[in-house]
């Protein structure tokens, strides 16, 4: 007996043992048929240009040089650039995304992210968040939510946060219904800063919410047109136009001047530091802006009075 037990316990693998070779077998048997999926446990991994997301997370695994109206498609998905780059293409959102950095987008012959309804919806929305370190730059335009669904409402939507917009030829950021920013820098874009110019009505965009931001150096407004248009901790400077304007303006804490940098300013049409309509101005304390316009009040008009060369 005792020979029995110390050969059984000698020669051959235990019952228990036996089991945990068949669990690593299996284990392994698991981690081969996931593939690549399972080392990225934060999302599907993104390598290639035209690649289509939908209803999922992906990750830039490496920098794409692509070609075409867009580098990826995102269908209510997200993606993360991960501190790479998407250059000559870019982000295509359908429906609602989120494309969060460090990363860069860059060198699109359109927009570096453009929003979509995504088509034939009755009731379709766009809405683009862009945030975490994405830098937007030397696109045709940065980010463009210009959107209204099938019945005719103004559905285009878009948040920017901890990103920089710059150096693209069009506009930096614009969306029909809503614009929020918030540390952002827009700087150095073609044409407008922040908002939209559009035949949609008077007013291109809905509301205008901008805090601890800097709009500086584009082409024409800093922030223009919205029904709302409201600013704060923020700086709005050396734009080509206006600075800030639209119908209702609220300003607080921020900085509003040297705009007006357009070579046209003065000569053909008055720029100004702050531009809405008379009576819709507030300006909150720790405001500075120098000069303002009621706007449609012609050349070289009126002003609202409420800034210090007024």
């Amino acid at each position: 007996m005792h020979d029995h037990v110390s050969m059984a316990h000698s020669g051959s693998p235990t019952a228990s043992a036996v089991r945990i070779v068949r669990f690593l077998l299996l284990v392994g048997c698991l981690l081969l048929l996931a593939g690549p999926k399972v080392a990225y446990a934060g999302g599907v991994p993104v390598t290639a240009c035209g690649e289509i997301l939908e209803g999922k997370k992906g990750v830039l695994m490496n920098d794409l040089t692509c070609t075409g109206s867009r580098a990826i498609l995102l269908i209510r998905s997200r993606l993360d650039l991960n501190g790479f780059t998407i250059s000559g293409s870019g982000v295509l959102c359908e429906n609602t995304c989120t494309v969060t950095g460090p990363g860069t987008i860059t060198g699109s012959s359109r927009c570096g992210v453009r929003g979509d309804t995504d088509g034939l919806k009755f009731f379709g929305v766009a809405r683009v968040k862009i945030t975490d370190g994405v830098n937007i730059t030397n696109n045709d335009c940065g980010i463009d939510v210009a959107e209204l669904n099938a019945i005719g409402e103004r559905v285009g939507s878009v948040s920017v946060q901890d990103s920089t917009v710059s150096g693209n030829a069009g506009v930096g950021v614009l969306a029909t219904k809503s614009v929020k920013l918030k540390r952002t820098v827009v700087t150095g874009n073609g044409t407008h800063g922040v908002g939209e110019e559009t035949a949609i009505g008077t007013w291109g965009t809905t509301k205008i919410n901008i805090k601890d931001s800097d709009i500086s150096g584009n082409g024409g407004m800093g922030v223009l047109g919205a029904l709302k248009t409201k600013v704060t901790d923020s700086t709005v400077v050396d734009n080509g136009t206006h600075g800030v304007s639209g119908r209702r303006v609220r300003i607080g804490r921020t900085t509003v001047i040297g705009n007006g940098m357009d070579a046209t300013c003065g000569i053909t049409q008055t720029c100004a530091d702050v531009a809405s309509e008379a009576d819709s101005t507030k300006l909150g304390s720790g405001t500075l802006c120098e000069t303002s316009y009621v706007l449609d009040s012609g050349f070289p008009g009126t002003s609202l009075g409420v800034c210090s060369l007024d």
